[in-house]
């Protein structure tokens, strides 16, 4: 598949819904673990001492992150998805970060078209520092593995999907809304490359803080891996 003929996606809402159910929103900037400073959904880049944020100024910011999350999916797969394995993976690149999807064997298997196999990778991103195996992993990477496998049609009701859609039920009209507008916090301009987050980043998880992840083909550090 060429640059030309691929079609370059988005995620939808329930790709959304997916990742703000793992990533606890603050609105009052604060130091995780590895003394960096994050707020909103895990956002580090622009984060800052002292900075407060409201909730649409969080949803901005995500928006921003998640836009670099799909180029990298849109880039580095080379092979057809669907829209419900564009949504896990953007989660994942999301979590785990650019250079670790860019170096994965699920990123090897997946452009191979095998993508059974590519499924069962999910469940290897599951461990802490020192190998510790974290229950908010396995429960992210199950909930990945299950929507890359899963059909793009659902049974839900207007209101099953409003509520599992957590409010994002006209999130393209929300992003075009927050492009349009450029409605984001102001950046000064010491902040603007306040982390490089190629090389260290911190991961958030519900009530967890910020840990290291380790995986059998990359060890790294997340805390919100994508600016």
């Amino acid at each position: 598949m060429t640059e030309a003929t691929k079609e370059r996606k988005t995620i939808s809402a329930e790709g959304i819904s997916l990742i703000k159910g793992y990533e606890e929103l603050k609105l009052k900037a604060y130091l995780c673990p590895s003394k960096v400073w994050t707020i909103g959904y895990g956002h580090t880049r622009t984060a800052r001492e002292g900075m407060v944020i409201t909730e649409r100024d969080a949803d901005a910011l995500l928006l921003q992150d998640l836009r670099t999350a799909e180029n990298a999916v849109n880039e580095f797969v080379t092979v057809p998805l669907t829209q419900n394995q564009f949504d896990a993976l953007v989660s994942f690149v999301f979590n785990i970060g650019i250079s670790a999807f860019k170096h994965s064997t699920l990123l090897v298997l997946l452009n191979k078209e095998d993508y059974q196999a590519a499924k069962e990778q999910f469940a290897r991103w599951n461990k802490g520092s020192g190998g510790n195996v974290l229950q908010g992993l396995v429960r992210r990477r199950r909930e990945e593995g299950k929507l890359f496998d899963a059909h793009n049609h659902t049974s839900d009701t207007p209101s099953e999907k409003k509520k599992k859609n957590n409010g994002w039920t006209t999130y393209h009209a929300r992003r075009k809304e927050l492009e349009e507008t450029k409605k984001t916090p102001p950046l000064p301009p010491e902040q603007a490359s306040a982390c490089d987050l190629s090389e260290a980043n911190l991961l958030p998880l519900p009530k967890q803080g910020c840990v290291l992840l380790m995986a059998r083909d990359a060890v790294f550090s997340s805390s919100h891996p994508l600016q």
